[in-house]
């Protein structure tokens, strides 16, 4: 699925937004994770906040229908352990 260039647009205005306050009523505090979500159309932002930075960092951009409410998934080792530990996709 292939974003448009003004739902493109619209979540960069959005991401901005962020700057100016990083936690607006529209957003929702993800259970169990330092991080929030706003939605921007049929696409999702997650994103962290570091206070003592004052900064914001994106974590992931995308289609409602494709986005899972775990912004960043525990990562499953593949193949076998070898002597330098789990190989991870």
């Amino acid at each position: 699925m292939t974003m448009l260039k003004k739902d493109a647009e619209k979540i960069f205005h959005r991401i901005e937004m962020l700057a100016e306050n990083p936690r607006p009523s529209v957003c929702e505090k993800l259970t169990g994770e330092e991080r929030y979500r706003i939605r921007q159309g049929r696409y999702r932002i997650v994103y962290s906040i570091q206070d003592k930075q004052l900064t914001v960092w994106i974590v992931k951009v995308g289609h409602r229908k494709k986005f899972t409410n775990k912004a960043n998934q525990p990562l499953k080792p593949i193949g076998h352990k070898g002597a330098s530990g789990w190989s991870y996709c």
